[in-house]
């Protein structure tokens, strides 16, 4: 008895379907039915020709070539369901040089390493130095990496891939991240106040709510509710969902709901709540005009506006806020992804470092040594 079943999403369904052919063997091919009614009438009519000994001719479908699911991929789905989509646009282009020719299942985990291979051989003259440099992060390497696993997975989603190698990604030595210390967040905020009035609000938002740049750049008055004191993120730049594709809600603090009723009277007419002078959207992934000058005016040091991000999660642990709380706010996917913060909380690990308690107070302790010796301390 053959089955059907579904390789594409609940929304965007891709029914395929499984039957034994003549010599007994499995045999799973598309039905290309939109209904998992039609596509199990179709698997019966197929089990029912080879019962009466004339097995259907299946036609082998034509497999693109890696070139062709970029295109598709990038115009079906990263430029309908992805923020990222010029991101993607442009690594794609590193994947299709590489891969654009082969068919899709030519990419083997051979050819992969041989692509990360090619890159971390890659050079550039440092222009401050004049001495060769690598020209990509092992991060900027392991983002297209990871666009190529998302492209084969869903290759195998629609259909045109039965399987496909393991991407491995590079690995990659923990990093610290960069923020501004509570003094220092009250002097930006000080300073942009008084020299930098249309940044100020930005700024005051992105430190007490710890939102993205494309959530703040597209954020709009009627996701403001001043009266009930709550933000509702659901816009990442024109883009009508957030980089997780969740809606967020966020209290606003009490010191900057004054800052948000202020400027809302003398904000560029328009439904965005921090446009560019001429109430137009600002430009992606750009940080305000004068953000350096900004930093430096008020004494701290260079931070990217990414680093308010940090630096609002950051402050919010060293306050007392609960891990889990800080998550939600920010809209980290995981819990994982806050706990990179944890060991800012004020009693991180103390109770759990004291627990360890040995009785030195006398008497020689043994020490073993290499070698059958030993030491008295």
């Amino acid at each position: 008895m053959g089955t059907v079943y579904n390789r594409g999403t609940k929304d965007r369904p891709n029914w395929w379907g499984k039957y034994k052919d003549a010599a007994g063997s499995w045999r799973a091919v598309p039905t290309n039915k939109p209904t998992k009614v039609q596509a199990r009438r179709w698997i019966e009519e197929r089990e029912a020709l080879v019962a009466d000994g004339k097995p259907p001719i299946e036609k082998p479908k034509a497999e693109k070539t890696f070139s062709e699911a970029a295109d598709y991929w990038l115009t079906n789905y990263s430029a309908a369901a992805c923020v990222s989509h010029d991101d993607n646009a442009g690594r794609m282009k590193h994947l299709t040089a590489a891969f654009g020719k082969l068919r899709l299942s030519e990419i083997t985990a051979q050819r992969i390493d041989e692509f990360k291979a090619a890159r971390k051989r890659e050079t550039k003259v440092d222009p401050e130095t004049e001495e060769a440099v690598p020209r990509w992060a092992v991060g900027t390497v392991n983002r297209m990496l990871a666009l190529l696993r998302k492209l084969l997975n869903d290759c195998i989603r629609w259909g045109d891939l039965s399987h496909a190698p393991k991407v491995r990604l590079l690995p990659v030595p923990e990093h610290s991240f960069t923020f501004l210390q509570r003094d220092a967040s009250g002097q930006l905020l000080s300073w942009t106040r008084d020299n930098a009035q249309r940044d100020f609000p930005l700024y005051a938002t992105a430190i007490y709510t710890g939102a993205r740049m494309g959530e703040l750049y597209g954020l709009q008055w009627a996701d403001v509710d001043l009266d009930q004191g709550l933000i509702t993120f659901r816009h990442s730049y024109g883009q009508p969902f957030t980089k997780s594709k969740k809606i967020r809600h966020v209290r606003i603090n009490q010191q900057l709901g004054p800052v948000l009723e202020k400027w809302k009277r003398i904000c560029p007419t328009g439904e965005l709540v921090f446009p560019k002078p001429d109430g137009t959207m600002r430009a992606r992934e750009r940080p305000p005009i004068g953000f350096d000058d900004h930093l430096a005016g008020a004494g701290c040091h260079e931070i990217t506006f990414h680093d308010l991000r940090h630096t609002a999660a950051s402050l919010m642990i060293m306050s007392g806020v609960s891990l889990r709380t800080v998550q939600q706010m920010l809209g980290h996917s995981t819990i994982v992804v806050t706990e990179r913060y944890a060991h800012l909380a004020p009693d991180f690990m103390a109770k759990e470092a004291d627990r360890l308690s040995l009785d030195i107070s006398s008497g020689a302790t043994v020490i073993a040594l290499p070698m059958g010796k030993s030491a008295i301390g």
